[in-house]
């Protein structure tokens, strides 16, 4: 692809984000994600998927103040796919981006809005981590002051989780 070429990311050197879903209360929240997300793409090359069903440039900026080195990507279908295939891992909200770099076998966290849409949609690749959380618009007014994740069973406080997806990344 022109775009990786034009930044010069190896092979499986980058991350991709998509943050947005059809459904803008699936979508990952800015103001509830930021310090998380912030921890787990420290030092990480990022590129950025482009669409309007989110907005993209207010997590491009402040992965930028963090020393995230980011990138944005707009495209069509098939350049989209060949960047999920080719990047290291995928992280975004419950789309239809989430099941197709699933569906390429490419390392995925996705975040979904409850436990009942990643039993519904889990995906047999077991390199797929699916959390539940607090992180989206539909339940961000209501944050308690510890937001726990659910990995299918498992409650994980903000702290564990962040150093869990680490490991991955």
């Amino acid at each position: 692809s022109t775009f990786l070429r034009k930044v010069r990311f190896k092979n499986k050197d980058y991350i991709v984000f998509h943050g947005g879903a059809s459904d803008e209360n699936r979508n990952i929240c800015f103001d509830c994600s930021k310090s998380a997300l912030a921890k787990i793409l420290k030092n990480k090359n990022v590129v950025i998927v482009k669409d309007s069903s989110y907005d993209y440039e207010i997590f491009y900026d402040f992965f930028r103040m963090n020393s995230i080195e980011t990138f944005i990507f707009s495209g069509n279908l098939n350049d989209v796919r060949a960047i999920i295939g080719l990047s290291k891992i995928f992280i975004g909200a419950d789309s239809g981006l989430i099941h197709l770099a699933n569906s390429l076998k490419v390392k995925c966290v996705g975040f979904y809005l409850n436990k009942k849409q990643i039993s519904k949609w889990k995906s047999p690749n077991p390199n797929c981590d699916f959390y539940t959380n607090y992180l989206h618009r539909k339940n961000c007014s209501s944050l308690a002051l510890e937001r726990k994740f659910y990995n299918f069973n498992s409650k994980l406080s903000e702290d564990a989780m962040i150093k869990e997806l680490a490991k991955k990344i």
